[in-house]
């Protein structure tokens, strides 16, 4: 894969976040808001999980949002828990963070590096979640370094949520800008910085199409036929996750 640094400089630093209607992924379009009613039913499921395992009230949590990107996954936590005064993220790109504190000033946000430069030290959570950033780490040390990282930053009995492209191995693609994770390799990861894994829930399907070595993410679907075509599609078969939650407890 290519350096994280580079991207952020050649890519997230001149995106034009104030555009939504050219960003599949903005919940105004059809992938995008797909996307987010998953992603809000997941972190519903996670933030249950929270409040039994910590056995208090979801809005007393401290939640850190590991590279957060643009804020929406700690913009939604925040409404799901009905408070941002215990919600906090951190960003590499200064152009996304930027878009952070303008969307939700309430929101704590500061600049940081998962790997190098973990802010928010003076804090211990009740949970963190990395969405869709340990893919843009190349090397297993500094993957390592990274979820050390968390698991430092978390009170003992937190919980961690990591969410990431089902993929066969984060090995295979170095030109790629991302590539995700194989459920053994991230299991073995998180283990070996002393994650003890439990629970998993995926996002999404992988279509095999017959005769062919394609697959179909049903994530994409959306905008090219109804959703609940896709729904029923996604229940054919015993399909893999498009992107899989693993859900991890600090012993």
């Amino acid at each position: 894969m290519r350096d994280y640094q580079q991207v952020i400089n050649e890519r997230y630093e001149k995106e034009n976040l104030s555009v939504p209607e050219s960003n599949i992924y903005a919940p105004i379009n059809p992938i995008g808001q797909y996307i987010m009613i998953k992603e809000i039913k997941l972190l519903t499921f996670f933030l249950k999980k929270l409040a039994v395992e910590r056995n208090k009230h979801l809005n007393e949590c401290k939640i850190l949002d590991c590279g957060c990107g643009g804020g929406t996954v700690s913009r939604i936590v925040a409404e799901l828990v009905g408070s941002s005064e215990n919600i906090y993220g951190f960003e590499l790109s200064k152009n996304r963070l930027e878009k952070c504190k303008k969307m939700n000033g309430t929101i704590h946000y500061r600049y940081g590096d998962v790997v190098k430069a973990f802010p928010f030290s003076e804090i211990k959570f009740d949970a963190a979640m990395a969405v869709f950033v340990l893919s843009h780490i190349r090397t297993r040390e500094d993957l390592c370094s990274a979820l050390e990282n968390i698991y430092s930053s978390l009170d003992a009995g937190g919980l961690f949520m990591w969410l990431e492209i089902n993929a066969k191995t984060h090995y295979a693609n170095f030109d790629a800008d991302t590539q995700g994770f194989s459920h053994k390799e991230m299991d073995e990861l998180a283990k070996r910085s002393g994650f003890e894994l439990c629970a998993h829930k995926g996002i999404g399907k992988l279509i095999s199409i017959p005769m062919t070595n394609s697959r179909i993410n049903t994530l994409y679907m959306p905008g090219k036929m109804p959703i609940p075509l896709v729904e029923f599609v996604s229940l054919l078969g015993p399909f893999p996750c498009a992107y899989s939650a693993r859900i991890y407890y600090k012993v």
